[in-house]
């Protein structure tokens, strides 16, 4: 897989190398970080990732994890598609009810 911008192409394989932060395109540094900084919130929330939160949200911090992984997903599939569409989201129920397995997907995306 491969991330692009208008002018340059860097593999996702070539976003360890810290050193070289110079050469990377700015918005995928930024991505790399987000995608840290996940890895270190599902460090912190292990029993409560998947607890619903009450009225009026509704929801789970794994929910909202899940829906902000999948876009990473989709834009790198686009990216390598020609084409980005975040309504093709697998929705995986996995992700949002397992942070470990959430945290193994996350390094997939950053691999």
């Amino acid at each position: 897989r491969c991330l692009s911008d208008w002018s340059s192409d860097v593999c996702s394989s070539d976003l360890g190398a810290k050193n070289d932060r110079r050469q990377i395109p700015g918005m995928v540094v930024a991505a790399r970080d987000v995608l840290e900084q996940g890895l270190r919130l599902l460090e912190l929330v292990d029993e409560k990732y998947s607890v619903m939160a009450s009225v009026p949200f509704e929801s789970s911090i794994g929910r909202h994890y899940r829906h902000v992984l999948e876009h990473f997903q989709c834009l790198l599939q686009g990216v390598a598609s020609g084409e980005v569409n975040y309504d093709s989201r697998q929705r995986n129920p996995r992700i949002e009810q397992e942070s470990a397995y959430a945290g193994a997907v996350t390094r997939e995306v950053l691999a």
